[in-house]
């Protein structure tokens, strides 16, 4: 039954992808000013030096070199207009639609690392039936990948950072991958850095809200809610969004658009996956 199902999707999906716009795509504008090990050199420079002053040098350029994605590459399709104006409508920091995600700890100084890439799909309208009564049939295909997303958000323009791949690897490097084992101390404890990683991550955890992973040795690196995927209709009238709110994911978020405004129903319930 359940490859027929997914035989069946396939079909769809693939009816909706012959659907879709078909217009001549629009190049995304931002180009990398550093490579991921000069960024990663200023960062150690930082750190071994031990100076607040040039690791928020190092913050606030990266604030400033990397803008916002252009309104023409924003609004050459639907589906990439959707998929902006689905992540603005309903994200903040620590909240998606109505669902409240973790908060590790307090920064008085904080500053917001946005993803810069979310998977997605447009599917037909009896496709997104199927999935709404079966999501994880869906975990059987591979969706499309938006890059360099750069949204505009409600966060202060001076404290969002967008995670573009030089980034995200320059941290990932810098901070290393010295941890404790799960349970260490505690049976309920996750794993938490430590040696030089605990360090390196404490000196750049004094702006930037970053999180080890709870199995240790990976690092959450953009503020939560983390965006992964967002599934529409083919009428972009719904959509389902997967997102990390802390220690696991939450599954088959339905959210509607009325009114131009994407919009959640606070009271319906959802799935979630733990890690």
């Amino acid at each position: 039954m359940k490859r027929l199902l997914i035989f069946i999707l396939i079909i769809l999906v693939a009816q909706s992808s012959c659907n879709s716009n078909h217009s001549k795509s629009i190049k995304d504008d931002y180009a990398p000013k550093f490579t991921s090990n000069q960024l990663q050199s200023r960062l150690k420079n930082a750190f071994i030096s031990n100076s607040k002053d040039s690791l928020i040098e190092f913050i606030k350029e990266w604030n400033s070199l990397i803008p916002p994605s252009n309104k023409e590459y924003i609004n050459q399709n639907d589906t990439i207009k959707n998929i902006y104006s689905l992540f603005s409508d309903l994200y903040k920091p620590y909240n998606f639609g109505s669902v409240g995600t973790e908060t590790p700890y307090k920064i008085e100084d904080e500053y917001v690392l946005i993803p810069c890439e979310i998977a997605y799909n447009v599917v037909s309208i009896d496709t997104f039936k199927i999935l709404s009564k079966n999501y994880n049939l869906y975990e059987d295909y591979r969706s499309h990948l938006l890059s360099n997303f750069r949204p505009t958000t409600i966060v202060n323009p001076k404290k969002q950072l967008f995670l573009t791949k030089e980034y995200k690897d320059a941290l990932n490097s810098f901070l290393g991958t010295k941890h404790s084992e799960v349970g260490e101390g505690d049976i309920m404890s996750p794993s938490q850095p430590k040696e030089e990683s605990f360090f390196k991550f404490k000196f750049v955890r004094q702006y930037l809200p970053i999180l080890e992973g709870h199995w240790g040795g990976y690092w959450y690196l953009e503020t939560f809610p983390i965006v992964y995927r967002i599934i529409f209709d083919e009428n972009f009238e719904n959509a389902f969004v997967d997102f990390r709110d802390g220690y696991r994911t939450i599954m088959q978020y339905k959210v509607t658009k009325h009114k131009d405004k994407w919009i959640d129903n606070s009271n319906r319930e959802y799935r979630f996956r733990q890690e």
